[in-house]
């Protein structure tokens, strides 16, 4: 009996002791983590947007568009943290477009007129467009007859258009620039009448903020040479969308 007294406390001695652990069920398949109890934005725009800009809407200047869904903002300047300058748009709201896209914050942006009788009222402002195949804004088909916008255009990086007709000075080329890299670029343009000498039209370095501008009539009326059917170049290592216009659509 002694004998088998010690053999047990030599094996309590000798054995590891046991873990203690707590049971955990095994994950369900196709189970994803719940959405955070934060507030659900009214804007799209204001969510997390996809970077495919190959995605983004094409529309060119005097294209009229529509809002696909009741709710999106108009800001003063590309970005979802940018100033909203009126109420939120209904769903199938008509817009006309002076120039675009550029992209910011992950979204390309379109500048636009109010050509819609009813309530909100604008004058002009920057809409998010989304992307294909639920972009925030479709073409209606339609042009606007009246519309200010000769032309318009939007790269990243150089590139060359035209020609482009402007009769006489009465115009102005609103345009606005940034940098992809968020760092520092340096936007110019020229301007050529047919096979003449390229003149600069438009020289700025465009720091970490996105950068608007108009190069203002009086550059026409003291070029005289840039009348008829002009070449426009683009030197630039910016993102940027400009729109060649009559001079009654300066803001």
């Amino acid at each position: 009996m002694l004998a088998l007294l010690s053999a047990l406390v030599l094996a309590a001695c000798t054995l590891p002791a046991l873990e203690s652990s707590t049971p955990t069920a095994p994950p369900t398949p196709g189970a994803t983590r719940p959405p955070s109890a934060g507030p659900t934005p009214t804007d799209p725009a204001e969510g997390s947007p996809s970077p495919d800009v190959a995605a983004i809407p094409d529309f060119t200047g005097g294209d009229i568009i529509t809002t696909t869904f009741a709710g999106l903002r108009v800001r003063d300047l590309p970005g979802t943290d940018r100033r909203v300058i009126t109420g939120l748009l209904s769903s199938d709201a008509e817009l006309e477009v002076v120039m675009g896209p550029i992209v910011e914050d992950g979204l390309g942006w379109y500048l636009v007129t109010d050509a819609d009788p009813d309530e909100p009222q604008f004058e002009e402002g920057w809409v998010a467009a989304g992307f294909e195949p639920e972009a925030y804004l479709r073409s209606t088909g339609r042009v606007a007859e009246d519309s200010p916008v000769i032309v318009s255009f939007a790269q990243t990086g150089d590139a060359d258009f035209g020609p482009i007709d402007v009769p006489d000075e009465r115009h102005i080329i609103r345009w606005v620039a940034v940098d992809p890299e968020g760092v520092r670029c340096q936007f110019s343009i020229l301007l050529a009448a047919g096979s003449g000498e390229p003149m600069p039209a438009i020289r700025s370095t465009v720091g970490d903020m996105l950068i608007p501008g108009i190069l203002q009539s009086s550059f026409f009326v003291s070029q005289p040479a840039l009348r008829g059917q002009l070449f426009l170049t683009a030197e630039t290592d910016c993102a940027w969308t400009l729109a060649v216009m009559r001079e009654d659509a300066a803001p």
